[in-house]
């Protein structure tokens, strides 16, 4: 859940560290749980976010970095082809409060 109001986080002018931590993130769950602060998570992302693209540096001091010969385009074609016709539609997983982001009546 994302509160869309609340103070965003900040990054220092060379996007390498945060300078204003933000209060927009309010709650996290994996797998229907609340995210433990305590734990390492597995994640895929693609690897522009990994080497800090568009001031994303959450992932700049990551542990155990696997790059993989999977492109993402790759990924994403595969999952078309096996699924089409799409029906995409939100699942819900992500709320917003404070505004409104995506509307079914905006296409």
């Amino acid at each position: 859940t994302i509160d869309i109001t609340a103070t965003p986080q900040t990054l220092t002018p060379d996007n390498n560290s945060i300078k204003e931590k933000g209060d927009r993130v309010i709650n996290i769950k994996v797998n229907g749980k609340p995210l433990n602060y305590k734990k390492d998570y597995r994640v895929a992302i693609p690897d522009f976010m990994v080497d800090g693209g568009d001031g994303f540096i959450t992932f700049l001091n990551a542990k155990d970095i696997v790059y993989t010969d999977v492109f993402l385009t790759d990924v994403v074609k595969e999952y078309i082809s096996k699924h089409s016709p799409l029906n995409i539609k939100p699942d819900g997983r992500i709320k917003v409060e404070g505004g409104l982001i995506y509307s079914q009546n905006n296409g």
